[in-house]
C-alpha cells in the first residue's frame, strides 16, 4: 500500500508518489466518509429492470472488507467502471475505460440518464477539479494502472477471484459505463460517486449484463476484485471488477460477450 500521496494526480506514464500534501482535496486519495463501505449496491438507480435476488450482489469472501489503510488510495480512470477504461487514451482501459463510446451498446441510455443526481466534478468545484485531473491539453489524468501499488483500488482490497468467486456470480447483473471495449465493470446500480469516475463517462452509454459462469472465462483470464479509491473529486469505495488477460492479448467486455458469459438483456 502506499504511505503518501501526491497533492494533485500525475499522468498515467509516472508513478504515483511523493510527500504527504498538505490537505488532500475531495476525491483524491481519502478513503470514503464513514469507513468502509457496504459490499454491493443498495439497488439498480432509476429503477432498474434488473435486481438481484438475494437483495443485492455480495463479493465473495469481502464480507464488508478488509478496513483499508487511513491514507486511503486513488482510483483508475473510469472504464466506466470501473471501474470505469482507457484508463489511459486507449482501450487498454482503467477504471477510467469508461469513455470509450464504439461498441458493445445494447441499450440507448446514457449514464447521465440512469444516474441523474450524479455530480459531475464530484466534492469539487470545477475549476479545482480541472486543476487537478486535466494536464494542460485538457487531457484527464488517471491513476497510473502500471503502478505495482495499483493505485486504482483502496489499500488492501485487491484479491483475484477464486473458481467458486467467479462462479458465485453466476445469474447476477453486471454493468459498465462505455463501451465494450473497455475491461472494467461493477455491480449494476452501483452508485455513480462509488465508482470514481470522471465527469465525461456521464455522457457514455449504460449497459447491464447478466453473468452466466457456466460459459466460463477464456484461457488465462482472470478477474480482479477491488474497491475503487477516490478519484476525480468521488468519494469511490464500490466494488468494481478488472478483467486481466495473458500477455499479448487485450482483455474487453465485448469478449465475454461474444462468450456469453456476459449477457445483454
Amino acid at each position: 500500500a502506499c504511505s503518501a500521496w501526491p497533492a494533485a494526480p500525475t499522468p498515467a506514464s509516472v508513478p504515483m508518489g511523493g510527500g504527504p500534501p498538505g490537505e488532500i482535496p475531495p476525491g483524491l486519495g481519502e478513503v470514503p466518509h464513514g469507513g468502509e463501505p457496504p459490499a454491493h449496491p443498495g439497488g439498480p438507480p432509476g429503477g432498474g429492470p434488473h435486481s438481484p435476488g438475494d437483495g443485492g450482489p455480495h463479493p465473495p469472501g469481502d464480507g464488508g472488507g478488509p478496513h483499508p489503510p487511513g491514507d486511503g488510495g486513488s482510483h483508475p480512470p473510469g472504464d466506466g467502471n470501473g471501474p470505469h477504461d482507457p484508463h489511459h487514451g486507449d482501450d487498454s482501459d482503467t477504471s477510467g475505460d469508461h469513455h470509450h463510446s464504439d461498441g458493445g451498446h445494447n441499450g440507448q441510455r446514457k449514464a447521465r440518464d440512469v444516474f441523474p443526481d450524479a455530480e459531475e466534478f464530484g466534492e469539487l468545484s470545477e475549476e479545482r477539479y480541472r486543476e487537478l485531473f486535466e494536464d494542460e491539453n485538457g487531457q484527464l489524468r488517471y491513476p497510473d494502472m502500471d503502478d505495482p501499488a495499483k493505485p486504482y483500488a483502496i489499500p488492501g482490497t485487491v484479491r483475484v477471484y477464486t473458481a467458486d468467486d467467479i462462479k458465485s456470480l453466476d445469474g447476477q447483473w453486471l454493468d459498465r459505463i462505455g463501451s465494450a471495449r473497455g475491461r472494467w465493470l461493477a455491480f449494476e446500480g452501483t452508485p455513480f460517486a462509488g465508482r470514481s469516475l470522471p465527469h465525461t463517462s456521464l455522457d457514455e452509454p449504460y449497459n447491464a449484463y447478466k453473468v452466466d459462469a457456466s460459459a466460463g472465462l477464456p484461457p488465462g483470464w482472470k478477474i480482479e476484485f477491488s474497491r475503487a479509491a477516490p478519484w476525480f473529486g468521488q468519494p469511490g469505495g464500490e466494488p468494481q471488477f478488472l478483467l486481466l488477460a495473458p500477455k499479448g492479448v487485450r482483455p474487453s467486455v465485448q469478449a465475454l460477450i461474444d462468450r456469453h458469459f456476459l449477457n445483454p438483456p
